[in-house]
């Protein structure tokens, strides 16, 4: 006993010292936390966690410093595993919607103040945050009202501050907007984010002199920014206000602000504004006063390669690496050559180039990056992975590797990962358009139209005449029924150089979708005479009189259209559609062909011909037709799979099973050509080992399964298998899946016939025989039936 006492006091005294050790870690990480001393902050938090990983203030302050630092991935980890430790954390909560928010991904926002108002009432945060929202919506009055709310809880409030001047200025209350800014700073005059907010605010209102005025300001408050500078020198450039712009770069290159950058700026400007030669001389005295700067000499390959003078490029990094070997400029000139070979498509030669790279220094994050690119492009998704996991160890906010890291998931359809990653991508480089657009549209697959429009008012607020996102987005208001949003969209797009067919086109689906006939079919052929050939607006008119059940007008329509292009297979496919529509099989079939004839290589008329023929019971012509797409069209998944069920409606089981083994060796993870190839030998090839073999292993995937259809499959090979008792398991799941379908019930009985549950059996070959479906086994069913009812 006395043991025992003394082993738990010694257990009691090591928890105490264990819980007082990281006590005074968070504390002293607060402390200097507090100091700006992030590093060792950030050690001091670490350590609390080493003795405590579910510690949710060390965890929450991690988020913290990850977020001053600007490195939205591990603040979003970091903040997220607070809430899952502590669903009741509102700071936690409110961080992570202002990611979300600052990411474009406005309803995941929403859901976080949400849970941040249920915790915190209706506070100034969650309305400031839900401004936000509402302007990333595109909603000024309803942003303005929520801003003016916070500010009325907390006059000082920032974020409400910076929401109501942005809605202010969408408004066109300039002044009024300024003056919000102006009130904030007199009690917040460090507040960096305000006087950006008064640039924008200036130039979004044509207020050039009152930028400029803004910027001078923001360089004063924080002279040692180089970023500032630039920004102003940009901005005094595309006003042709040269030699002011040059001096904001010369002077802070003589105050020493920014190293080599302003002198690298200035390079920019002259190539720009001046001529390349100004740029070149300019770069070449930096070169010779400076030749161990080499940040000047990859400039000038950055000049020389812009112009598409690639060989005078690969020269100067050829001296590059001359001049350093294998320093970290040295290997940098090898990235950048490598990148070139990239550009040309010389697989090899990069290949050769990064293993110089990595041989030297195995991380070195661009090699990596360019290994993981072509790993992707070979489809070895592992190594992609690899390459771009190891950069973000390193380099957690490297935008480019979060964008590898997104499409190696997309590849390996990790689709809600690859969304994830996407998100912390846009949170880590939020000019990122591409990503924010890719995003947009893995939404509308999903049929997330209002998130897909956060993303693309997101893109526009950046660029607001970029038809990548002006194009889909008017899609979704039209889908939204918001038709006056649609039509604004529409008006931009049609005032943008060489957009015109596509804002007709747009004005043709707009109303389509309102039903409104004449106006639709006026603006499709509006859109058809700016692009003739082109397939969209000739669709849309056909669409158009189809829904208004006008099929005649459609065919006089494509009849006109064929008449003036004869050898336009498009055409002549979409007339067959049409027609098939009036029951005029023939001459569908009859345009089908001629669509073929003129392009043999689309596979679209191959299909719709086939399942004419197929519809019409003539499956063995249909396979013919699948045989020939095959033959210009080798392992097209589409294809082989129509000519197996074909071949298996023509009676051919043997051809279908050997077509579904092609298709599984083509797209080895469908599971429909899995289930097609499985039933096929369960029924018809049982009796070959080897095939039984391999249905089974095909089958087995469908052991968790819920889709009657692949459990009755799963359960009938392993009848032919004779595992009886296994097949029995499978077999009653797919019965209370499906217990109206015959062929399950015959599947059941055969094995509860086998099992000697003969009661049991005959309950299921009776209800197997009840209706007129056929299906192979039916006659074995009867007999077996027979037998039963004679025992």
């Amino acid at each position: 006993a006395a043991l025992a006492l003394a082993a738990t006091v010694a257990l009691a005294a090591a928890c105490g010292g264990k819980e007082e050790r990281q006590a005074k870690y968070i504390e002293r990480g607060k402390a200097l936390f507090a100091q700006g001393d992030l590093v060792n902050a950030q050690l001091e938090f670490r350590n609390a966690l080493q003795i405590n990983p579910k510690s949710v203030e060390a965890r929450y302050y991690q988020g913290l410093i990850a977020e001053r630092e600007g490195n939205w991935q591990a603040a979003f980890g970091n903040f997220t595993a607070v809430v899952e430790q502590d669903p009741n954390h509102a700071e936690a909560h409110r961080k992570l919607a202002e990611i979300y928010l600052l990411g474009g991904e406005a309803d995941r926002a929403e859901a976080e103040t949400a849970k941040l108002e249920a915790l915190t009432g209706t506070t100034a945060d969650v309305l400031a945050i839900r401004a936000g929202i509402a302007l990333r919506r595109v909603r000024s009055d309803e942003a303005r009202r929520l801003a003016e709310a916070a500010l009325a809880k907390e006059p000082a409030h920032i974020g409400a501050t910076m929401a109501l001047a942005s809605a202010l200025s969408n408004q066109g209350y300039a002044d009024e907007a300024l003056a919000v800014a102006d009130r904030a700073l007199t009690a917040n005059a460090d507040e960096t984010g305000l006087r950006l907010l008064k640039i924008k605010i200036n130039l979004d209102n044509d207020r050039f002199d009152g930028a400029v005025a803004a910027y001078r300001q923001l360089i004063a408050a924080v002279p040692g920014a180089i970023e500032h500078r630039v920004g102003l020198a940009q901005l005094l450039a595309s006003r042709d206000r040269l030699d002011e712009a040059q001096a904001v770069l010369r002077e802070a290159a003589a105050a020493g602000v920014g190293g080599a950058q302003p002198r690298l700026a200035l390079v920019d400007l002259l190539a720009q504004r001046y001529s390349v030669t100004a740029a070149e001389a300019e770069l070449k005295a930096l070169i010779a006063d400076a030749p161990d700067e080499y940040s000047y000499q990859f400039k000038r390959v950055d000049l020389l390669t812009k112009l598409g003078r690639t060989d005078e490029a690969k020269a100067a990094l050829a001296a590059i690496i001359e001049r350093d070997g294998t320093g970290a400029s040295g290997l940098e000139a090898r990235v950048q050559m490598a990148r070139l070979a990239m550009a040309a498509g010389k697989a090899d030669e990069v290949k050769t180039l990064i293993t110089e790279v990595l041989d030297k220094d195995p991380g070195q994050a661009d090699a990596l990056l360019l290994r993981g690119v072509l790993a992707l492009d070979a489809g070895e998704t592992d190594a992609a992975l690899a390459d771009a996991r190891t950069v973000l160890r390193g380099a957690p906010r490297s935008a480019a590797a979060m964008r590898l890291l997104a499409q190696t998931q997309l590849r390996r359809n990790e689709t809600d990962a690859a969304m994830e990653t996407m998100v912390q991508a846009i949170g880590i480089d939020a000019n990122d358009v591409v990503t924010r657009e890719q995003l947009a549209g893995l939404h509308l697959r999903r049929g997330n139209l209002e998130q897909a429009l956060d993303l693309y008012n997101a893109v526009l607020a950046i660029d607001g005449r970029r038809p990548q996102s002006l194009m889909p987005k008017t899609e979704v208001l039209i889908a939204l029924k918001r038709w006056d949003d649609a039509d604004a969209a529409i008006r931009t797009v049609l005032a943008l150089p060489d957009q015109q067919p596509a804002g007709f086109l747009l004005s043709g689906r707009r109303h389509q979708a309102r039903g409104e006939v004449e106006p639709a079919v006026r603006a499709f052929k509006q859109a058809l005479a700016l692009r003739p050939g082109a397939v969209e607006p000739a669709t849309g008119i056909v669409q158009t009189y189809l829904a208004a059940q006008r099929p005649g007008e459609a065919l006089a329509f494509l009849d006109e259209a064929i008449a003036a292009r004869p050898k336009d297979a498009f055409l002549r496919n979409l007339r067959g559609e049409v027609k098939v529509r009036q029951q005029r099989v023939d001459d569908a079939m009859a345009d089908y062909r001629a669509a073929i004839a003129e392009q043999p290589d689309w596979l679209v008329p191959y299909t719709n011909l086939g399942g004419v023929l197929v519809a019409a019971g003539r499956p063995a012509e249909a396979v013919t037709v699948y045989q020939e797409a095959l033959a210009k069209r080798p392992g097209n998944p589409q294809m082989l799979f129509s000519l197996g069920v074909a071949q298996e409606q023509a009676g051919d089981y043997r051809g279908a099973i050997a077509t579904f083994e092609q298709l599984l060796a083509v797209e080895p993870g469908s599971d429909v050509a899995a289930n097609n190839y499985a039933a096929l030998v369960a029924d018809f090839a049982h009796d070959d080992p080897a095939k039984l073999a391999r249905a089974l292993e095909m089958a087995r995937r469908f052991e968790t399964a819920s889709d009657g259809v692949l459990l009755d499959t799963l359960g009938w090979v392993l009848y032919r298998t004779g595992d009886y008792a296994q097949a029995l398991i499978y077999l009653e799941r797919a019965a209370r899946a499906r217990a109206d379908a015959p062929v399950v019930q015959y599947h059941l009985g055969m094995t509860l016939y086998r099992l000697g549950d003969h009661a049991a059996a005959r309950r299921a070959l009776e209800a197997a025989l009840a209706g007129s479906d056929g299906y192979p086994g039916k006659e074995e069913a009867k007999a077996t039936l027979a037998r039963l009812s004679q025992s």
